[in-house]
């Protein structure tokens, strides 16, 4: 496998576990406020709150700004490059200023719309590093 191949390859890769973090960031934010009517015990867990989203963003951050400046380095697509960074800055900004600026508003809207955001990025620069094995 050659190097540009190699990187490629990484790159896809990248871009699929983001999506797969940024996936279970929305899901976490959207379902934990049901699970934890139906079980209680839930809410004492580490689960909860920013803590949760604090170490999430341990691993999506480094992963997504990997992935998404190779994309951006070998292809200059700057709509995906956009949409990573703005999904970024939305996870982050609710990551660290949490309850205290956005309230419940963070779980419930930013942080599934910054995740959501993030995952198209990665989405359209998966397809687009596809499309240049399509182009030889």
């Amino acid at each position: 496998m050659s190097q540009p191949d190699y990187q490629k390859e990484i790159q896809r890769r990248l871009d699929q576990v983001a999506v797969v973090f940024s996936g279970f960031c929305t899901i976490h934010c959207l379902l934990a406020p049901v699970l934890f009517t139906i079980f209680p015990v839930l809410g004492t867990t580490f689960i909860t709150g920013e803590k949760f989203h604090q170490i999430l963003l341990w691993f999506v951050l480094p992963i997504s700004l990997l992935a998404l400046l190779l994309g951006y380095f070998r292809r200059r697509d700057k709509v995906a490059f956009l949409l990573g960074v703005i999904g970024l800055s939305q996870l982050v900004a609710a990551a660290i200023l949490g309850n205290e600026f956005f309230s419940e508003f963070s779980d419930v809207i930013v942080t599934p719309l910054g995740s959501l955001i993030l995952i198209a990025g990665h989405i359209r620069n998966y397809q687009l590093c596809r499309c240049d094995e399509c182009e030889g």
